[in-house]
């Protein structure tokens, strides 16, 4: 029984560290996805900022 009790702790640790990349790996795809889609937040929807088509145009870099 001690040496199953001792082979357990590497176990949920490399358990949660694959779970915790895959976690990582799927809220990058998301972010990434709401970002080419232009969503906005709920944060952003509560302070009331504008949205990204309200604001100001960039300047002509020629001009």
């Amino acid at each position: 029984m001690d040496n199953v009790g001792s082979s357990i702790v590497p176990w949920l640790f490399l358990f949660t560290f694959i779970a915790v990349i895959a976690f990582g790996v799927m809220q990058w795809h998301k972010a990434r996805k709401a970002q080419r889609e232009h969503h906005r937040s709920v944060q952003a929807e509560v302070h009331g900022e504008p949205r990204a088509t309200d604001r100001a145009p960039a300047r002509d870099p020629q001009r």
